[in-house]
This record gives structure tokens, C-alpha cells and sequence, in this order.
């Protein structure tokens, strides 16, 4: 399941949050939050739908295992920009291409979104394949502060 952010979520956010492989490729590659840091992330992204941070809960163990963000890159509704975190213990396992094909669609059909961007590190091989598989296309490669990134556009 999807939904948006509540802070009743927060203890499962700080549980893949606080974990060095999960945030590895993290913009910040930040991976020690406190609630405090983390209330006031997730609060500074918070904005009018479809923007914002949404909890992806494992409705088998009632559990956050992850996080989509939707950020307002480009001033509009039809182009968004996309990031998502998967707890480490549930990388591999599918549950990433299942939160973003579903979370795409919802977004395309539920608010016109005509393009969706995902920016990320070079060295996130996993990420770079989940984005190919859901055929999103390589649009621009940058170097940002001695780090490649790659853009992906779908």
C-alpha cells in the first residue's frame, strides 16, 4: 500500500533511514536521523497533492518498508520528479519495480501526469536497471559535486 505520509509512520521511516545501505545513494548519503531531522525532512516536502512523501506499507506484516517522494521540480502538475528509498531488508525481492509501476499509474491516471523523472546516482546499478525496466529513458547525465547522476524520463 501507498499512502500518504502520517506521523504515526515515522518510526518505520527512521528504521530505513538510520540504515548506511539503504542510504548509500541518497542525495545527502545521510544515515543517522533523529525523529526531530526526520519530522522536519518529510515536513519541508510536504505540498498541495500529488506532492509530498508517501509510506509504502507491506500489508502482509503491516510494516514501512519504504518511502515515494514527489517533488515539485518544475513548477507544474504534468512533470514531476520522483524518488523512492526501499528498506535494505526488502531490496531484491520485487517490491520495488510493484511501489513504483502502481505509483506511476496513480499518478498519470489520478492527476494528468504526463512526465516522470528520477534522478540517480551512477553507482545505484539497481536503481538505474528498475527505471529501465519500467521504461524510463536516459535523458541527461550529470556531474554534481564530483558525483554522477543520471536523469531517467518516463
Amino acid at each position: 500500500m501507498i499512502i500518504p505520509f502520517k506521523q504515526e509512520y515515522l518510526h518505520g521511516f527512521l528504521e530505513f533511514y538510520n540504515q548506511r545501505e539503504t542510504m548509500k545513494y541518497v542525495a545527502s548519503g545521510k544515515s543517522e536521523w533523529s525523529s526531530d531531522e526526520l519530522s522536519g525532512k518529510i515536513s519541508s516536502l510536504s505540498g498541495d497533492y500529488p506532492f509530498g512523501v508517501y509510506a509504502v506499507e507491506l500489508k502482509s506484516e503491516s510494516r514501512v518498508i519504504g518511502e515515494i517522494s514527489v517533488f515539485n521540480s518544475f513548477d507544474c502538475t504534468e512533470k514531476v520528479e520522483i524518488g523512492y528509498i526501499l528498506n535494505s531488508d526488502y531490496h531484491r525481492q520485487g517490491y520495488g519495480y510493484e511501489m513504483l509501476h502502481e505509483f506511476i499509474e496513480y499518478l498519470k491516471t489520478g492527476y494528468a501526469v504526463r512526465v516522470v523523472v528520477a534522478r540517480i546516482n551512477s553507482e545505484n546499478i539497481s536503481s538505474i536497471a528498475l527505471c529501465e525496466k519500467l521504461n524510463f529513458k536516459l535523458s541527461a547525465v550529470d556531474n554534481i559535486d564530483g558525483k554522477i547522476r543520471h536523469t531517467y524520463e518516463l
